[in-house]
């Protein structure tokens, strides 16, 4: 079970999964709680990216456009 603390801290897991995971943290020792924190820690920095980023309007079309040259440019 202590193989899914990962998932279980980037809530990856379904509902029995999750109870599962739930029920050995309750009963598990120091080590194992020492380990989750770890992981923990070491997920933090994923937090700053938690927020997808703003796409300027018509980045998509403005994109295509581009391509399209290179593409035509590059047959002559």
């Amino acid at each position: 079970m202590a193989d899914r603390l990962i998932d279980y801290l980037l809530g990856a897991l379904d509902g029995d999964e999750l109870s599962q995971v739930e029920q050995f943290l309750n009963c598990c020792d120091a080590e194992t709680r020492r380990r989750l924190e770890m992981c923990r820690q070491a997920l933090l920095p994923l937090q700053a990216d938690s927020t997808p980023p703003e796409v300027p309007d018509g980045l998509a079309r403005r994109t295509c456009v581009r391509v399209r040259e290179i593409c035509v440019f590059r047959r002559a």
